[in-house]
């Protein structure tokens, strides 16, 4: 009966975790190819890696990114930095609510909305949905 307590837990990481090590490993559980015993010490070292190494950005984004005053505080902190996205445009502009009051030089508004024309943070939610 705990390991079902701990299925049940774990699938509420399944959307925030959603094409990492750990969906993968639920999935498993789920299909019957973990035989393993216990998951939550797996979960929680997998939450605990992805949480650590977050957000791979390249070298050429970052490039991109030359105004960025911030010292790209958005990579770090395991996401806690970040604005939050409402909702996307085909060509990668955001559409934001801010989440801390520093100044960014990547912020317009836009009808009372502020859209976010960083390209590390629209390349963090092109590529991790986050």
């Amino acid at each position: 009966m705990e390991d079902r307590n701990i299925i049940q837990h774990s699938f509420r990481y399944l959307h925030k975790y959603q094409g990492t090590a750990l969906n993968t490993i639920l999935k498993w559980q789920n299909g019957g190819l973990y035989l393993g015993g216990n998951i939550l010490p797996l979960r929680n070292l997998l939450i605990l890696i992805y949480e650590v190494v977050m957000f791979y950005i390249s070298e050429e984004v970052k490039r991109n990114t030359i105004k960025c005053k911030n010292n790209f505080s958005c990579l770090s902190g395991g996401g806690e930095n970040l604005c939050k996205v409402i909702s996307s445009i085909n060509d990668g502009k955001l559409f934001v609510f801010c989440v801390n009051s520093i100044d960014c030089v990547y912020q317009r508004k836009l009808n009372g909305r502020i859209i976010c024309t960083c390209p590390t943070r629209s390349r963090i939610y092109l590529q991790y949905k986050v």
